[in-house]
């Protein structure tokens, strides 16, 4: 046509049903940094213009109200009704499409839920995905994390671990000793407590795909994760082991000194059938001292003394209260400069998915839709995490002075605690005073 080429715009990997494309923008900008000169723009294929009718008259009107003139190879645009009707009608070909596109890409991919298979991008950490002749892309688990996340799932489930920070904390402890350099938030613990397909089943409400077993094998069973997550949503209190009994509150925590076994302890009868006597004795058919009996008060006595002897002293605890508080108002500062900062973040990612929404609704790029949309999941996740964590710990400085009090109480006087008729009470003591307990 003897036109002279001034600048070429190539869009790569995005798709012709979006509206703000950055080499359209790139376009629209040099048009109106040279409003003075008079263009032509070609492009490749009327369908590249914009797969989406609505976005096509947009990008015209847009490109039109700039006095530019458009022109295409395998289309000519026409000011008259018929040439506006097949035009309108090629757009709608392009939107029905890349909709039809979609549609079975998302069939295809309900169709191996319903099968058994989780097929979304990113598998949760600990599995991944395998290609095999049988199956084709299947989760399958991944080690040392595999192995990590069982135990520490069921370490949960048996209240061996209480709290998201236990949580935490137990699994880095086992990163470092595995060479493991990965990072974990308190919401990354819980998320990986709350995570379904450890448990080898599957689940997708958005598509209406029921709770079924899936085709890859879990490492927890369906009972413990049900278990995990009546914990984690306060319907299960923390459980009391089936062999502890106020009566004999030590056979919980002290080992036999020769076999290092836990003992035991019951109520004895003597000669006399209607008194009963109170005993520990270890239990180890194995061990020299079976039968060694002592009596319950000797050794409960004995206990006491050592609490007695390894309490903190006053004047210490005092001063490490008076330490803790100020290193608590340091903390809150930070903790409300945190929450800011998350809120923030919140915001721009929230506005970052109502773009990536507009995009997923006008795409005819099946590839990028899925991109899209999974994108929009983990940042959905990730705002879900930011807001979950302001409020996490947002305690009172009234709070915490109770809760230090009660604490430093338990370090002066860990007798008078020990002596409480509480579980939780005496568990406490011996996890506050002893590295090492049953």
């Amino acid at each position: 046509m003897g036109y002279e080429v001034i600048r070429t715009f190539k869009e790569e990997g995005v798709s012709g049903g979006l509206f703000e494309r950055p080499e359209m923008k790139s376009l629209i900008l040099f048009l109106d940094d040279n409003s003075l000169e008079k263009f032509i723009v070609i492009f490749d294929d009327l369908k590249r213009f914009a797969r989406d009718v609505n976005v096509h008259l947009q990008l015209k009107a847009q490109l039109i109200s700039r006095g530019v003139k458009l022109e295409c190879p395998n289309f000519r645009f026409e000011d008259s009704p018929e040439g506006r009707l097949i035009e309108n009608v090629t757009a709608a070909t392009a939107q029905y499409e890349r909709e039809s596109n979609r549609r079975q890409v998302v069939q295809k991919m309900r169709a191996r839920l319903e099968a058994g298979y989780w097929c979304f991008r990113s598998p949760p950490p600990g599995l991944r995905y395998q290609k095999e002749p049988e199956h084709g892309k299947i989760l399958r688990n991944e080690e040392p994390l595999a192995s990590i996340y069982k135990e520490t799932i069921e370490n949960y489930s048996k209240d061996i671990l209480n709290t998201l920070e236990e949580t935490q904390q137990f699994i880095l402890k086992r990163y470092k000793e595995n060479n493991i350099n990965r990072p974990l938030s308190i919401s990354g613990a819980q998320n990986i407590l709350e995570e379904l397909l450890y448990t080898g089943y599957i689940e997708h409400k958005k598509w209406n795909i029921p709770l079924q077993k899936g085709k890859h094998d879990g490492f927890i069973s369906l009972d413990t994760h049900k278990i995990v997550m009546d914990k984690l949503a306060g319907k299960r209190k923390a459980h009391i082991r089936a062999d502890y009994n106020l009566d004999f509150p030590l056979r919980v925590f002290v080992s036999c000194s020769i076999c290092n076994k836990p003992i035991t302890g019951a109520w004895t009868k003597g000669r006399n059938p209607n008194k009963k006597f109170p005993y520990y004795w270890c239990r180890n058919k194995n061990c020299p001292n079976r039968y060694k009996i002592i009596q319950k008060k000797t050794l409960e006595d004995s206990f006491e003394k050592l609490l007695k002897e390894n309490k903190v002293q006053k004047e210490i605890a005092d001063l490490i209260n008076v330490i803790f508080l100020r290193v608590w108002k340091e903390v809150k500062d930070n903790y409300t400069l945190t929450c800011f900062e998350r809120e923030r973040k919140v915001k721009q990612i929230s506005e970052m998915i109502n773009k990536l929404s507009e995009r997923v609704s006008i795409t005819n790029d099946e590839h990028l839709t899925l991109i899209y949309e999974n994108k929009i999941k983990e940042m959905l996740q990730t705002v879900k995490n930011l807001e979950k964590d302001n409020i996490k710990v947002a305690y009172t400085e009234s709070q915490f002075q109770t809760a230090s009090n009660l604490v430093f109480s338990a370090l002066k006087e860990p007798v008078k605690m020990w002596k409480s008729k509480e579980y939780e009470n005496k568990t406490t003591i011996i996890r506050m005073y002893f590295i090492k307990t049953n």
